[in-house]
């Protein structure tokens, strides 16, 4: 199990990864406990819980690289193969390697915030919350480089035996179709060698971090479902813990209510 507490403007969040069972000891001072795909969608009575299910894909690391490989689908297979003969270069970034090159989670902040400004969407990448996954070792991000310029990044919380993945980036600056192409090919090897990575370290799944659904024209769900993942469901539950939550989801509740 992984846990790391995050400061808001408002509320303490103690965020809970890999949790199998319930009661889970909340220190005090936390105004939420926020489980991240719990197995279960119940935690039990007098709980102020909000819990939505997650679909997601798995891929199992305990087979053979040969059989994991086999389930992609032919695309990806190909479109990894390319990637290799494009000289894209991948390099991966354990807690303790993050620690020491600080630059790795600004450069990926750059490209995320970036990426979303293209897109028209106001994100920014939560630098304090990672750093807090880094000091419990639960942080491993990875990068691909063609012609030794950074084009995707790759984030994972993990706790040793599961990892789980968190965000991604690349550059969408690129004008020039055929390098934009390379690009896309590049994400694939990406995904490819983290999962790799995650199994010479003993990791016994890969998950794939959400999917909208199992079924349908989504274009990042076909993306994953290239890699020929089994289908899992599991809940991501919010638990108000102080009076302070409570009273402010009491408030949320009642204004959703009157319209």
């Amino acid at each position: 199990m992984l846990t790391i507490v995050s400061e808001g403007r408002a509320f303490k969040v103690m965020h809970v990864w890999f949790a199998e069972e319930f009661p889970i000891n909340v220190p005090k001072g936390i105004d939420r406990l926020m489980i991240h795909g719990y197995p279960h969608d119940s935690v039990g009575n007098g709980c102020n819980a909000e819990i939505s299910l997650q679909h997601t894909l798995i891929t199992n690391l305990t087979e053979p690289e040969e059989e994991i490989r086999k389930r992609f689908k032919s695309n990806t297979r190909n479109e990894i193969n390319r990637a290799v003969k494009d000289g894209t270069k991948i390099v991966t970034y354990a807690s303790p390697d993050l620690c020491s090159n600080p630059s790795v989670l600004s450069d990926f902040a750059r490209m995320y915030c970036s990426m979303y400004e293209h897109k028209g969407m106001g994100k920014e990448l939560n630098i304090k919350e990672l750093t807090e996954y880094i000091k419990k070792d639960g942080l491993v991000i990875s990068e691909a480089y063609i012609e030794d310029k950074p084009v995707v990044f790759h984030s994972y919380v993990t706790d040793g035996k599961r990892c789980r993945f968190l965000q991604s980036c690349s550059e969408f600056r690129i004008q020039e179709p055929v390098l934009r192409s390379a690009v896309g090919r590049a994400n694939r090897l990406l995904h490819w060698e983290d999962m790799l990575y995650f199994k010479t370290h003993n990791c016994l799944e890969y998950d794939w971090g959400g999917v909208f659904a199992y079924e349908g024209d989504n274009g990042i769900d076909s993306f994953k479902k290239g890699f020929g993942g089994s289908p899992k469901d599991y809940y991501n539950i919010m638990i108000a813990i102080s009076n302070k939550a409570k009273v402010w989801d009491v408030i949320k509740k009642r204004k959703k209510q009157e319209g």
